[in-house]
């Protein structure tokens, strides 16, 4: 991070046609091991957001989206972070995906109510930008 400046980071919230949510669990050896979260990670030099949504997504579980699937729905200042955050619409299988076991130990589809739960229970990322509300909104 430069000095007085932001990390740029992306989350995915993926939305299958049940109105559930995609979750993975984070690899033990992670930041934050064994928490829930929605899938993202970090901007990488001279990449656009949708590059890096696009590349964590097939990285960590070998998903393949474009621009059609995968809308950017809003960034979001959270700390040292800016956050572009992107409604992905996915009708797959857990079982197709292809889990980055480095980085994601387990996947589920999970409603709104059941993340709020995660959330109030300290088993989603606490640092994570989503709220509950947010992620209303997002799913509108």
């Amino acid at each position: 991070m430069l000095k007085n400046g932001y990390f740029l980071g992306v989350v995915a919230v993926i939305e299958n046609d049940q109105h559930q949510v995609l979750i993975t669990r984070r690899a033990v050896g992670k930041s934050d091991g064994g928490h829930w979260e929605c899938p993202g990670g970090m901007v990488k030099f001279h990449e656009s957001s949708l590059d890096a949504v696009q590349r964590e997504l097939k990285e960590e579980l070998g998903i393949l989206v474009n621009s059609e699937t995968c809308l950017s729905v809003r960034i979001v200042f959270h700390q040292s972070r800016k956050i572009s955050l992107f409604h992905v619409r996915f009708n797959g299988s857990i079982y197709e995906l292809v889990l980055q076991s480095e980085e994601v130990t387990e996947a589920c589809w999970a409603s709104v109510n059941e993340i709020d739960e995660l959330m109030r229970t300290g088993q989603f990322i606490a640092c994570s930008v989503l709220t509950s509300d947010l992620l209303k909104e997002i799913l509108s």
